[in-house]
């Protein structure tokens, strides 16, 4: 624990040297940021003993597993409620299932700063409410903005719990 908070302690510090220094471009700026984000990663992964790691492993396996059925779950509700036909189904569960792998590789780039990542999210983001569009017919398309607007998802503005942006599906 105590480890943890040197590390920490440690990045916050150098971090702000860094945002200190006037001399240097955003560009510079950024790619420091960056660099000590890794540093501080790989320090903290360090300090995990064998059995931390495997847990760590088995909690986002089972995160895995739950955001699958739960996606699993609001896909039949949308079937249901837009009476969508299974080849509709089919169609929106690839493009979801696209954008799940681009979400990932987005989360997973050690070369972004969380800024970045926001912007690119969106950019998914819209690209998921062209999927629909693409797919849906236009009173199901509709029904579909209605149900994201009454949820508060899928909105500009919009949070879900936790302060997070929401999707509907």
């Amino acid at each position: 624990r105590r480890q943890l908070m040197a590390i920490t302690k440690e990045y916050h510090d150098k971090s702000a040297d860094l945002f200190k220094k006037d001399n240097i471009t955003l560009r510079e700026y950024k790619a420091g940021l960056l660099a000590l984000q890794k540093d501080k990663r790989t320090k903290t992964e360090a300090l995990l003993t064998p059995q931390q790691k495997d847990q760590q492993a088995r909690h986002k396996k089972m995160a895995e597993e739950n955001r699958q059925v739960a996606e699993a779950g609001r896909m039949e509700r949308l079937k249901l409620r837009l009476g969508l036909s299974d080849d509709q189904v089919a169609k929106i569960k690839a493009g979801q299932a696209d954008l799940h792998t681009q979400v990932k590789a987005i989360h997973e780039n050690g070369n972004l700063l969380p800024q970045e990542k926001m912007e690119q999210m969106k950019g998914l983001m819209a690209k998921r409410k062209d999927v629909f569009k693409s797919v849906l017919t236009p009173e199901q398309f509709s029904k579909f903005e209605e149900m994201s607007h009454k949820r508060g998802f899928g909105h500009e503005g919009h949070e879900g719990p936790g302060g997070r942006k929401a999707t509907a599906i």
